[in-house]
């Protein structure tokens, strides 16, 4: 038996997602923090569908995404069945085993690919998910320089935030905070060896170096809750940036939150909080938030 949760976009799209309950790190003999959804990740997930005012034409149809922290998709999987073409990357290879099951479980090869991304590193030169196998790192950032996306901003402050909604605690278990979630148990039908469900067509290998050369958007669901990772995202963020590109992380807001946002604007990113009367009326909680950050 697996745990799989579907989370509904509105017009008759639903996410799949099959959760890894048994992905143990070994160092810690805890569950990888990857191997379910996280509420942020709903959150972020149905406000993309939403949010019509945020987009050009309305939509993020035929946007270049790339996710950063993917876990098991949910957010890049629903940009994808949105119409947009998303590289979802992640550290742990079991996760990645998941995300490419999942690409599959939903149907989106073409759409949406997968690599290998360790903050403050170059990403995969490739991925084949015929083969379930990962390229060599590129040697560097290829050359990307930093660029700032946008003038006239609005920022915020790490204290200001914490006063617009203040800290919580996950809910119960760990997996399920006051956000909530539909969610649905079955059997698991026909996983191929490399984490694919057997049948479909399978995609061809991406060339990332090339995708993330000009990307419309990065994006990223609860992935600010370490403050000591923070350098390392920042760095890896203004590796990615171009001229066009936007950032939105959503978060969820607990007491080592502050931290993460001084480590933010210790590395000279500022921020604004999305409106909450822009996200979904039925996927909002006081303490998540959908933030666009700048360098």
């Amino acid at each position: 038996m697996v745990n799989v949760r579907e989370v509904d976009l509105g017009g008759s799209r639903t996410i799949r997602i099959v959760e890894l309950e048994d992905a143990i790190d070994p160092a810690t003999r805890k569950s990888v923090t990857g191997a379910w959804v996280w509420d942020a990740s709903i959150v972020f997930a149905t406000w993309l569908s939403h949010d019509k005012a945020t987009w050009p034409e309305g939509s993020i149809k035929d946007l270049r995404v790339l996710e950063l922290g993917a876990g098991l998709g949910l957010v890049g999987l629903a940009a994808a069945a949105l119409g947009a073409r998303v590289l979802l990357t992640d550290r742990d290879l079991r996760v990645l085993s998941g995300i490419r099951r999942n690409i599959k479980e939903n149907a989106l090869e073409g759409r949406a690919f997968a690599a290998q991304l360790e903050w403050g590193e170059g990403l995969p030169r490739q991925v084949d998910l015929r083969k379930g196998v990962f390229a060599e790192r590129a040697g560097g950032n290829g050359g990307m320089e930093a660029e700032d996306p946008t003038d006239g901003r609005s920022t915020g402050s790490a204290e200001r935030l914490l006063a617009e909604g203040g800290p919580s605690e996950r809910g119960a278990g760990g997996k399920q905070g006051r956000a909530g979630a539909a969610a649905s148990s079955g059997e698991s039908g026909g996983l191929s060896a490399h984490g694919g469900v057997r049948g479909g067509a399978e995609s061809e290998p991406l060339d990332v170096e090339d995708f993330v050369k000009d990307l419309d958007l990065i994006v990223g669901s609860d992935i600010m809750y370490e403050a000591d990772l923070m350098p390392a995202l920042c760095q890896t963020v203004k590796q990615l940036v171009g001229p066009r590109t936007r950032i939105f992380f959503s978060v969820e807001l607990r007491p080592a939150t502050p931290k993460c946002f001084h480590g933010m604007a210790g590395e000279g990113m500022t921020w604004r909080a999305v409106d909450q009367s822009n996200l979904h009326p039925e996927w909002r909680s006081d303490d998540i938030k959908v933030f666009q950050f700048f360098t």
